[in-house]
């Protein structure tokens, strides 16, 4: 049985490929390793994806500030995915989320219409 990082790692690449799916995006091959940064490519954003299979995740500051710099850098909206999954990679119910800096948050809820449609 491969060691549980390995495990995890697996889990990670699964969930952030079935992701990329349902947002019809693309995952970054390498991310992080090439001049082409963010894990997903979706429309006008550029998304940061975390999995895991425990009851909690434990978001960091620099996390958000790195993928802040890269898509602002390529142009694009940040977004940070925190996944909650089963073994498979697969988000456990309500465990899918993507979360926007509030600027953008705005501008998203100003193309609302006023019936919260």
């Amino acid at each position: 049985m491969p060691p549980a990082s390995k495990t995890i790692g697996a889990v990670g690449r699964t969930a952030e490929a079935k992701l990329a799916e349902r947002l019809d995006g693309k995952c970054t091959p390498a991310s992080g390793a090439r001049d082409s940064k963010g894990d997903i490519k979706v429309g006008r954003f550029r998304l940061e994806a975390k999995a895991t299979e425990s009851a909690s995740y434990g978001l960091k500051h620099d996390e958000l500030a790195k993928i802040t710099q890269e898509a602002t850098a390529a142009g694009k909206y940040p977004a940070f995915a925190v996944l909650f999954v089963n073994p498979r990679g697969d988000p456990l119910r309500f465990g899918s989320w993507v979360a926007v800096p509030e600027h953008i948050f705005k501008q998203m809820m100003g193309a609302v219409d006023e019936s919260g449609d």
